[in-house]
């Protein structure tokens, strides 16, 4: 792993000398937003690594959800010689699931030597970064094209970054309108407690079935490691 690591560096080094003039020229005008989306990423790091922090708990016995599956995948790719990787659940044989979520995962504990066990926490924080920068930079960026299109005047400073930074607030953080109506009627008396779950079922609410609807923050927050979680940030 550390020899196509080299290789890889070097590979990127060679790429970086043959057009230095070109990316340095790209940096020394971008630095701004470049310097924003390493701010971005680092405070929604940091914030929702405290989040774990106050819940770590990957083995609790009904509200665990999937993290002792995801847990266990996890493992079985580290513990594996060869690909497809060892199934936790049957002896002997290779794991039929997808897993490449749970890869990328392995990949970053392999190279950092974390415990797994950490390393499954760290993630969590991680891919809820990667797909805020991914929001804030597509935001904007369309609000920059768009009043570019238009002929409006523009200063990166302003639009185009209150726009990034209220769509991670709509997309990844705001979630449903139940919340807000769970709290008036707590307020008015008409409920005790507040069903963080119920927000999530909102079409079995009225439609009787068994569908999921969970939205962006109650899959982070949640925490279960699967593929729900990890292909959002792709």
């Amino acid at each position: 792993m550390m020899i196509l690591l080299l290789l890889y560096s070097l590979i990127s080094f060679v790429i970086f000398f043959k057009n230095r003039f070109e990316i340095i020229f790209y940096i020394s005008n971008a630095k701004y937003k470049i310097a924003m989306t390493e701010i971005v990423f680092i405070i929604t790091f940091i914030g929702f690594l405290v989040i774990r922090f106050l819940n770590p708990d990957l083995w609790h016995p009904y509200r665990g959800g999937e993290k002792p599956m995801d847990f266990a995948y996890l493992n079985a790719i580290l513990r594996s010689t060869s690909f497809p990787p060892l199934d936790p659940w049957f002896s002997g044989y290779s794991l039929n699931y997808y897993y490449y979520g749970q890869y990328l995962v392995a990949l970053l504990t392999k190279l950092s030597g974390i415990p797994s066990h950490i390393s499954y926490n760290l993630a969590i924080p991680t891919f809820f970064s990667y797909t805020s920068v991914l929001v804030f930079s597509f935001s904007s960026n369309f609000a920059y094209l768009f009043r570019k299109a238009k002929g409006l005047s523009f200063d990166w400073h302003k639009i185009p970054l209150a726009s990034g930074l209220f769509s991670i607030f709509f997309i990844l953080i705001f979630g449903n309108f139940d919340a807000i109506i769970q709290v008036y009627k707590i307020i008015s008396n008409q409920q005790e407690i507040f069903d963080y779950w119920r927000s999530t079922r909102i079409v079995s609410m009225v439609s009787s079935g068994l569908e999921i609807n969970e939205f962006p923050f109650f899959t982070f927050l949640f925490a279960d490691l699967h593929a729900h979680l990890l292909s959002i940030t792709m």
